[in-house]
């Protein structure tokens, strides 16, 4: 896997270097590795590179380029990179995190069923670095520790997040499709109180579930600060006053 890795990202073209450098990388990646709903290259609104699944609804249709411009894909920025992966294992990490540097990648949403990296909490603080939102998604059942890079457990995650969000990055969210966090109250009383103390204009939601719930809608310094009830599930939003309408 890690051979394979640095060969796709060190790989050179003999031909086209715009056509066969960064597109076929990420193509062959994406189709081997990662389901990709989404990946759009941005420079202006004239200079674009659009990719598209095909089949549209086929997660392991292959990537197609769909709209180019010449020189957009060696010069522009990956407006958002959408991910899905069953797995996040330790040989993709290399090629993510310099995927995310090397093309300035600024919205990440990353959707993972288990985590095999042996320190996830580092991954964690390494995306809240380099990017400037978050949206991380667990997928499917699972009962290892590892489910949301490791923020399940005995782990105290509270001081992690408020850690990431005094990074680079100013929005995330958490949340999962079948299995959901279980928080003590006390770890979202510590969010409430240290997130607003950061002096930034953050984003911030998490869907849980706890055995308690006491709802809330007030204003913490320069923070909305709410918890309600979802039918089985309690959602906390932490988001600053400019931010409190502003949707993912």
């Amino acid at each position: 896997m890690a051979s394979l890795v640095r060969r796709l990202f060190t790989s050179k073209s003999k031909t086209n270097a715009v056509s066969r450098t960064m597109k076929t990388r990420i193509v062959e990646y994406a189709r081997l590795h990662m389901s990709v709903s989404e990946l759009m290259i941005v420079g202006s609104d004239l200079l674009h590179d659009r990719w598209r699944r095909e089949p549209p609804n086929d997660k392991k249709g292959k990537m197609k380029l769909e709209v180019t411009a010449i020189g957009a894909t060696q010069a522009r920025l990956f407006e958002l990179l959408l991910c899905e992966q069953t797995t996040l294992m330790y040989a993709i990490k290399p090629f993510f995190l310099n995927l995310i540097e090397e093309r300035k990648i600024e919205k990440l949403s990353l959707a993972i069923m288990n985590n095999h990296i042996t320190n996830p909490i580092k991954t964690l603080r390494d995306l809240s670095t380099r990017v400037r939102v978050l949206d991380l998604i667990n997928i499917g059942k699972c009962m290892s520790d590892y489910r949301f890079f490791g923020l399940c457990g005995s782990i105290e995650w509270a001081p992690i997040l408020t850690e990431m969000l005094s990074n680079k990055l100013d929005k995330l969210r958490l949340r999962g499709e079948k299995d959901r966090m279980y928080m003590q109250e006390r770890d979202i009383d510590a969010l409430v109180e240290r997130l607003p103390t950061l002096g930034k204009i953050i984003w911030f939601e998490i869907n849980y579930r706890s055995y308690q719930f006491r709802a809330v809608d007030t204003k913490v310094q320069d923070c909305i600060v709410k918890k309600e009830r979802i039918t089985l599930e309690t959602k906390l939003s932490i988001k600053h006053v400019s931010r409190e309408f502003e949707t993912f």
